[in-house]
């Protein structure tokens, strides 16, 4: 809804002005007299009726209105005026924040009251494919996810078929990426904002590797040079794992770290933490760029993270094309289905998932129905209460059959 303040020399310009700025389908919020003529406050012919009274009496409260009547516009004269044109009203004036306010709540309103409305109708009419949206929910699952994993549901299907049916879906469209770094070697970055463990995976990572295929596989590259001991904390790793280290701190850098260490079977590259709104992702982008196209990109997130703040990762991330994730924390988690999600709805394969600081223990990458069972599982612990108890004996079982 558009809102604007007219100024006139006399009623007749102001409304002319009107229907030359806005047409003759407009709502005329209030009038009153200024020192130079005429004020009018407008509003677009579609506003709700409720909204536009509350508008005109904070228009009023501010101004001191004539008569704040809402006139319909129904004809004016096209005359022009020598007054300046329409004025928007979003502005910082505490009226105009009042109707600000006042609008955001109505609009919540509206769109709480629309959802309860189709939630209600949903259950009505599909009784089984709201009881699934509803568990994949709680579990972490986007809306949005949740809605496309059931829309398919026969109706004839009972509660535990149907319930199996959409895990096994949501199994096929989770790719996982298998434990690239042990099998096939390569040069992975590990990226992602700060704390979600990137070092320790590294070590995690490297030490796997050590053990399979002995030091003179592996080598270490650090750029993160923001952490205060950062470069020392991976030096800690190395010496005991008996791998070399390299220090990049600009493109350059990189570039001969990887051709140094590209006689390794596996090179790991551990970043600093960036942000999604100061900027570091992009700056990480350029320094990784030199690395290419040898350099892969491990995008890290933790389990802990809200799906607010992975969905804002998710765009600035993607600039930087990583081939697959891990996921880090589960042991700090409420539940896995968030981190799933987020991998589901980008299409990024998971690779590894960690729980705990043990190295190389904590550290696993399992098939997409382990992940959905363990996400159920998780979602499944006591103290959740009984309609969130969704995991039953031999769940993983189950879906495996089904995913064939």
């Amino acid at each position: 809804m558009k809102v604007r303040r007219y100024f006139a020399a006399d009623m007749r310009s102001a409304l002319a002005m009107v229907r030359e700025s806005q047409g003759p389908d407009v709502i005329i919020l209030s009038n009153r007299k200024v020192a130079d003529g005429i004020e009018l406050l407008t509003a677009d012919e579609d506003a709700p009726a409720e909204e536009l009274a509350r508008l005109a009496r904070a228009h009023e409260a501010g101004h001191g209105g004539d008569d704040g009547a809402r006139t319909r516009q129904s004809g004016a004269a096209n005359a022009n005026s020598p007054q300046a044109p329409s004025e928007a009203l979003w502005t910082r004036e505490p009226v105009m924040e009042a109707m600000r306010a006042e609008l955001q709540s109505l609009r919540r309103l509206v769109e709480g009251q629309m959802a309860g409305l189709a939630w209600g109708d949903l259950g009505k009419r599909h009784p089984q494919r709201a009881q699934m949206l509803r568990r994949l929910v709680r579990l972490g699952f986007t809306p949005r996810l949740a809605q496309a994993l059931v829309d398919d549901l026969p109706p004839a299907a009972s509660p535990a078929e149907a319930w199996h049916m959409t895990l096994a879906l949501l199994a096929r469209r989770l790719a996982v990426a298998g434990d690239v770094t042990l099998t096939r070697g390569g040069v992975y970055a590990l990226v992602g904002p700060t704390g979600v463990g990137k070092t320790t995976l590294v070590a995690k990572l490297a030490a796997r590797h050590v053990l399979a295929h002995g030091p003179a596989s592996v080598a270490l590259i650090t750029t993160d040079h923001r952490r205060v001991g950062a470069h020392d904390q991976l030096r800690n790793y190395a010496r005991i794992l008996g791998v070399p280290v390299w220090i990049a701190g600009s493109p350059a850098e990189l570039r001969d770290a990887i051709d140094a260490a590209l006689d390794r079977r596996l090179v790991l590259v551990d970043t600093a933490g960036a942000g999604h709104r100061d900027g570091g992702v992009g700056e990480l982008g350029l320094l990784l760029a030199a690395g290419r196209p040898q350099l892969q990109v491990m995008l890290v997130i933790a389990a802990v993270m809200h799906a607010r703040v992975l969905q804002a990762l998710a765009a600035p991330y993607a600039q930087l094309t990583p081939v697959a994730c891990a996921i880090t924390k589960l042991d700090e988690a409420a539940c896995l289905g968030t981190a799933l999600g987020a991998a589901v709805e980008r299409e990024l394969p998971v690779a590894y998932v960690s729980a705990g600081d043990r190295i190389p223990e904590d550290l696993e990458s399992v098939s997409a129905a382990a992940l959905v069972a363990r996400a159920v599982k998780l979602g499944a612990e006591p103290g959740n209460g009984p309609e969130d108890v969704l995991m039953e004996e031999g769940f993983a079982d189950g879906v495996g059959l089904a995913l064939h």
